[in-house]
């Protein structure tokens, strides 16, 4: 019996020592990769203001515009969950709509396959606005 208490009670310390040791490696894991998501952000803005202060407006538009039909393309690959992946498209898709950009002809499957977008917090006021004026 006294056995069986000493084997049971090294489990126990052995399962908990495993799960403690994995938990901190995961979390550091992630936290690096937090951090490099943020230091790519952070690049990229400043590559954004960089450019704007310095007069290329115009040609980061230009280019930006014209890799976004790769960059959305790819989303639905490499974004597994499919409601971020949906809302990461529905913006390229009002993107779209609200400059009157013409889809390119690559991107439009892509953005034709979204199911129907739900209405932005703007939409909605608006239509509650209507609503009370009628």
């Amino acid at each position: 019996m006294k056995i069986y208490i000493i084997s049971l009670a090294c489990l126990v310390v052995g399962v908990a020592v495993g799960a403690t040791s994995t938990y901190l490696m995961l979390t550091r894991h992630y936290n690096r990769f937090l951090e490099s998501q943020h230091a790519i952000m952070a690049l990229d803005q400043v590559n954004v203001l960089s450019h704007l202060k310095g007069g290329k407006g115009d040609e980061l538009m230009k280019t930006i515009e014209e890799r976004l039909p790769q960059w959305a393309a790819a989303i639905p690959v490499s974004i597994q969950d499919p409601q971020r992946a949906n809302e990461v498209l529905w913006q390229v898709q009002r993107y779209y709509e609200k400059y009157g950009v013409e889809i390119p002809e690559a991107l439009r499957p892509v953005l034709d396959a979204l199911p129907p977008r739900p209405p932005t917090s703007c939409e909605i006021s608006v239509q509650k606005r209507i609503g009370n004026s009628g």
